[in-house]
């Protein structure tokens, strides 16, 4: 409807005036604000509307290119949380979209509504927000062409922070996290609401740090150098969720060519998840492990899934730590049409050892279950569920293995054409699946083995 390459302010002196644009066929935008347009929306609505039944059609309110700037709402003493509106209709729609690393929001009054998106920003372009003491917040409305994303600002302080018995309550949980000392004293946090992280929440090395969902979104959406991270983990954390429906997770979204961690365990982190949902719902990781420290996994979910710069992968088995008589699962599920790997936590064990005394040993993993085996001894190694290895299986010079494939599939999804190195004794039972992504036979590299 209106293309901006100067200077351009927007009123509404009367109410309920709205600039409009309107496709059956195409995709919709009202403004763009060009290469260096400076677009100023005091009031009214700004509305895109496209086919919502047609899935490649896009619509924006707002659609920034280059050095474009825009100043949504007045830099004054007030803020209106309901107006000036940007608001796109269509099948995916954003509300206001950057599309340039040089692009600029001084976000100060109104909302921001979309179907896909309420704001999307390029990785280094800057969003600012003008009143002091408030926040963006984001939430779900459901309507008559379905569910939108909505930004407004807040000022409602829904962190709450507790250190040595003392409770406070804070507009953000970066703020919270900041408050939190580095000498290793727990810091517990406790959602009262969602939140749409505005920077990367960092846990620092020294810090202890306890979260608590409480059945809320902690979420990311804003890409820096073509990565997006919703927590970068360097001292002591402790995700949980402690709501009765266990809706609480953390959750990146980024377009398909951006790498996204919602939750990044760096070199020195201490993970501990105890409950919630980590996920990048627009592909990629829910949780990434640099540390050497075990992910001790005790309850919550892991989705993992493919964008263009990013493979889908399972959480490494041998890596995790879970409770006695509970295991790491992996398993599938296809979520807005999109299939993610997942991991969760469950009773029954993935491979069962049967030593020669008629023990029965449960375990998350191959490798785990085979170095269980007593040194010299037969162990009956068997599969209870289909396995994707991670990484190489290695058997030891001293281990005799039974391995009862039990009707499964053992497979690995990688370059390796190489699944389990043999340096002992090794029988394979069964006439189920050893397979790689070439789906043949890993080469196995035998001191003593048999193939049944």
């Amino acid at each position: 409807t209106i293309e901006n390459r100067g200077t351009l302010t927007i009123k509404d002196s009367v109410g309920n005036g709205k600039i409009k644009a309107v496709s059956e066929n195409q995709s919709a935008y009202t403004m763009i604000n060009d290469i260096t347009g400076e677009l100023y929306i005091e009031d009214g609505i700004i509305e895109a509307i496209s086919n919502t039944t047609k899935v490649a059609l896009e619509s924006y309110g707002i659609y920034t290119k280059g050095a474009g700037v825009v100043t949504l709402g007045k830099e004054d003493s007030e803020v209106d949380v309901t107006y000036p509106e940007v608001i796109a209709t269509a099948k995916n729609s954003t509300g206001a979209y950057f599309a340039s690393a040089e692009g600029i929001l001084y976000y100060c009054d109104g909302t921001m509504k979309g179907t896909k998106s309420s704001l999307y920003l390029e990785s280094g372009a800057t969003a600012y927000i003008i009143p002091t003491g408030y926040m963006e917040r984001i939430e779900k409305q459901m309507t008559e062409y379905g569910e939108y994303v909505v930004s407004y600002l807040s000022d409602e302080r829904l962190v709450e922070l507790t250190i040595d018995g003392k409770t406070e309550r804070y507009l953000t949980i970066l703020d919270a996290l900041d408050r939190i000392p580095t000498d290793g004293r727990l810091g517990e946090i406790k959602m009262l609401g969602n939140e749409t992280l505005l920077e990367i929440a960092k846990i620092y090395n020294g810090q202890n740090v306890s979260i608590d969902l409480n059945g809320f979104i902690i979420s990311r959406n804003e890409a820096i150098e073509g990565y997006v991270y919703g927590f970068i983990n360097n001292g002591t954390l402790t995700i949980k969720d402690s709501s009765e429906n266990k809706t609480g997770r953390i959750e990146v979204s980024s377009d398909s060519n951006v790498s996204a961690y919602a939750m990044y365990n760096a070199t020195n982190g201490d993970l501990t998840l105890n409950g919630g949902t980590l996920i990048a719902v627009t592909g990629g990781r829910g949780l990434y492990n640099e540390s050497s420290i075990k992910i001790k996994f005790y309850e919550g979910i892991v989705y993992n899934a493919n964008n263009s710069s990013m493979e889908q992968s399972y959480m490494d088995p041998d890596n995790v730590v879970t409770l006695e008589n509970v295991y790491l699962k992996q398993g599938v599920e296809e979520i807005n049409g999109r299939e993610y790997r997942k991991n969760y936590i469950d009773v029954t064990p993935n491979v069962t050892l049967t030593k020669v005394d008629g023990t029965i040993l449960g375990f998350s993993s191959l490798q785990a279950a085979i170095n269980a085996s007593d040194d010299g001894a037969v162990g009956i190694v068997t599969l209870k569920e289909n396995i994707e290895l991670i990484s190489l299986i290695t058997i030891g010079s001293n281990k005799i293995i039974v391995l009862d494939l039990n009707d499964k599939k053992v497979y690995k999804i990688s370059d390796s054409e190489t699944m389990i190195t043999n340096n002992g004794n090794l029988t394979i039972e069964d006439n189920s699946i050893l397979e790689a992504s070439t789906s043949f036979i890993s080469p196995i590299l035998p001191l003593c083995a048999t193939l049944i």
